[in-house]
């Protein structure tokens, strides 16, 4: 599933990473922000992360990224808030 950005609406409004499965999509989400912040114009958004529990974990105790205090930040100033999905199939 990629990750999607939409408006207070729910209503997509950017399409990103399509196919990956990844919860490091979070660093690509971030850097992507980074580089198009000037396309997210006032409003409040929705960025929803969806995932598949990594492969190669052989512990069961799963893992991910570091969601940076620098990115918290600028999440606040867009007004965007992450939904988190895991899909287990």
């Amino acid at each position: 599933m990629p990750v999607y950005i939409a408006d207070s609406t729910d209503t997509t409004v950017f399409t990103l990473f399509k196919g990956e499965w990844d919860i490091n999509q979070f660093y690509s989400l971030e850097e992507w922000i980074g580089e198009n912040r000037d396309k997210l114009l006032d409003g409040k958004y929705i960025a929803h992360v969806s995932f598949k529990p990594s492969k190669d974990d052989t512990t069961g105790q799963g893992g991910g990224p570091v969601i940076s205090i620098a990115f918290m930040k600028t999440l606040i100033e867009l007004g965007m808030e992450i939904y988190i999905c895991e899909y287990m199939k």
